[in-house]
């Protein structure tokens, strides 16, 4: 059988996609990176991921990632003239993206290249052709290969989809108060009426609105080894994840940002915390806020400095209570 060779980078995703594509066609898995990437447990993580056998997982680490002729004399000390390998070479360092892509091309070789952002593999040799990339990630494989382990919420607790429509109702018949329809309810009850139970409307609105299987979304992800480092009011927590066409969204949802009015600085942390979040999950996640905060009401100023902020916290969008309620999230 043939072996794998992957390149290793801080960008795990299109390794495990490839290992998820070719994986059955392999006796033997080896992966190429840095000292600096073994300590962050890059492999280890990609592994684990993708249930590979330990036995059959090799780990080699460059020299020095930057040193061209160190490389190619490392890659003839571990390969020499073997051939077999299915090589992706879509992450590592420039050079050693080069160098691994010069040794590699000959007879017996197969080398190719995942583009980020793209369910396509490209080819580089023997042969120069694109196919289409069949696998899909889950967010269990999609966090586990950023070294996340979380903790979703238990099927158990999730309430009938027709009872969080009603709960919409009471919401839209309260003036979208929560404290209005939370107070019609026992104290052990409040705190879902007031805001639990919208994510889970949001979980629901999602699934359905994507076609989402079981596994590709979950909701009030709670992470047990997140490398962002705690602190007041970061609760590492997600209240909805899904996974779509190999894409992470990370979704903070809230029902209300203030009362009478809104809550401007609530917004902010909302929105830092958020951004925090995303930079965890590589280059092909994004972050949204799902609201029945009404924002159409706020001044023309508001909004420009609402758009900038986002862009330079990567937030990709807001779905504020108008597109909430019209059914355009994510548009």
């Amino acid at each position: 059988m043939a072996s794998i060779i992957s390149l290793i980078s801080d960008q795990t995703i299109p390794n495990l996609l490839f290992i998820k594509e070719f994986g059955h066609q392999a006796g033997e898995f080896i992966f190429i990176g840095t000292a600096a990437m073994q300590q962050k447990g890059k492999t280890e993580a990609l592994i684990k991921a993708a249930g590979l056998e330990s036995s059959k997982c090799r780990e080699l680490m460059v020299p020095d990632e930057t040193d061209i002729a160190g490389m190619e004399a490392f890659f003839e000390q571990h390969f020499g003239r073997e051939s077999g390998f299915l090589v992706n070479i879509t992450c590592g360092t420039k050079p050693m993206f080069l160098v691994a892509h010069n040794f590699f091309s000959r007879p017996g070789n197969q080398v190719f290249y995942l583009p980020i952002g793209q369910n396509v593999i490209r080819e580089l040799f023997p042969r120069n052709s694109e196919s289409e990339l069949i696998a899909r990630l889950n967010v269990k494989e999609y966090l586990g290969a950023c070294g996340i382990s979380y903790e979703p919420l238990a099927a158990s607790e999730y309430r009938d989809y027709r009872m969080l429509k009603q709960i919409m109702k009471e919401y839209r018949q309260n003036g979208f108060q929560p404290e209005q329809v939370a107070g019609q309810r026992d104290n052990e009850f409040k705190d879902f009426f007031t805001g639990g139970w919208f994510e889970q409307y949001i979980h629901y609105r999602l699934r359905e609105q994507f076609s989402l299987a079981e596994g590709f979304i979950e909701s009030r992800v709670k992470i047990n080894n997140f490398p962002e480092p705690h602190r007041a009011g970061f609760d590492n927590e997600l209240d909805v994840v899904f996974t779509r066409e190999n894409e992470l969204y990370l979704v903070e949802a809230k029902v209300s940002m203030g009362q009478a009015r809104l809550n401007k600085t609530l917004l902010d942390n909302i929105l830092f915390k958020l951004s925090a979040l995303n930079r965890n999950f590589g280059l092909r996640s994004h972050a949204r806020l799902a609201t029945l905060a009404d924002l159409s009401v706020e001044p023309l100023n508001f909004h420009k400095d609402l758009r900038r902020k986002m862009k330079v916290l990567g937030i990709e969008g807001i779905d504020d209570r108008q597109k909430v309620l019209e059914g355009k999230l994510f548009q």
